[in-house]
């Protein structure tokens, strides 16, 4: 009887560590999923979180309906190399091609244009010159100035490429081919 009452005791207490090993286990399993995703900001607080911690911008550029965009999310956007490097060295901005809102960017107000059945944003076609082909990439120096706009989808490890290219400055001294050629992934 009293090894029925002295089990009935400690079941629930190796019960209860058990549990919460796991509970621990599982939180710090939930930081780490929640710190390994990109920091999307909004373009509109660039201005100040560059006067802040100047570092230089990737724009991602989208639209809902196209697949390579989303491809990409799903594949590049979700490696994590790709993710650490971004956010260590990039702000990141998620731009829809269609975006309804008017936004800010340098002292500027972009809108939504309607046309046809739909409509495009002027943002995009600002950063990109006109030549807007989804997905595209665009990469600002640490003015908000246009470095380089980028069209198509991008698997990690070209991407890999873009991003020290431009957040190592070699853009100013090193040609794209002579960079690319030489460069050593990790990959």
């Amino acid at each position: 009887m009293k090894k029925q009452i002295l089990l009935y005791l400690i079941v629930p207490v190796l019960l209860s560590i058990g549990i919460g090993a796991c509970n621990s286990s599982s939180k710090k399993a939930q930081s780490t999923a929640e710190t390994s995703t990109i920091q999307w900001q909004k373009i509109d607080d660039l201005s100040e979180k560059i006067k802040e911690q100047p570092k230089k911008v990737l724009i991602k550029v989208f639209a809902d309906w196209c697949g390579p965009c989303k491809l990409m999310d799903r594949t590049t956007m979700q490696h994590p190399q790709i993710i650490d490097y971004i956010n260590e060295h990039y702000y990141a901005v998620s731009l829809n091609s269609e975006e309804r809102e008017a936004l800010n960017f340098n002292g500027q107000t972009f809108k939504f244009i309607p046309y046809g059945a739909g409509g495009y944003h002027e943002l995009p076609v600002a950063l990109l010159n006109g030549d807007v082909r989804l997905p595209s990439l665009v990469f600002l120096d640490e003015e908000m100035q246009v470095i380089q706009g980028i069209p198509g989808y991008q698997d990690a490890k070209s991407l890999d490429v873009m991003l020290n290219y431009f957040a190592e400055d070699a853009y100013q001294e090193t040609p794209w081919a002579t960079y690319k050629d030489n460069y050593e992934s990790s990959f």
